[in-house]
């Protein structure tokens, strides 16, 4: 009787490994895949531009409803002239904006998430908006 006991298949053990060797192969092609790839400055140009349009009229977007929020005023306003301005590290979003149909545009500057209109010389954003907004240091009064 103990001459009859049972014993495992001995194949178990390789078995695994060979199961294993496909994914090691497979492993292998994707790591030198990866290693020989090689962006190109063509692949960058491609999809880079198509993205920018998206963020500007994004954070345009996102200005205009600042505006809004600061000026508390949410219907019949209208704006023209909308940019994007860096220079010296500073982002700001310029342009004008009316509120209602008989008022005149006036000069508005967004920045950081704060607005100010260019009148308001008491807001500290006048100075950044005569910096970064004001063509030729032109008086945001003359504008208005």
């Amino acid at each position: 009787m103990a001459e009859n006991i049972a014993e495992g298949p001995t194949t178990t053990r390789f078995a695994l490994h060979r199961s294993v060797w496909p994914y090691l192969i497979l492993l292998g092609f994707v790591a030198f895949m990866a290693f020989d790839y090689h962006p190109s400055a063509k692949s960058a140009q491609v999809e880079t531009p198509l993205a920018l349009p998206r963020i500007r009229q994004m954070e345009l977007s996102g200005a205009q409803w600042t505006v809004k929020r600061h000026l508390e005023v949410w219907d019949n306003v209208a704006f023209r002239g909308d940019h994007i301005e860096h220079r010296q590290g500073r982002v700001a979003v310029c342009g004008e904006v009316r509120l209602g149909a008989d008022a005149e545009f006036q000069p508005y500057i967004v920045v950081n998430g704060r607005a100010a209109l260019a009148r308001d010389k008491q807001s500290d954003l006048h100075a950044v908006w005569v910096e970064l907004c004001s063509v030729g240091g032109k008086d945001p009064q003359s504008a208005s």
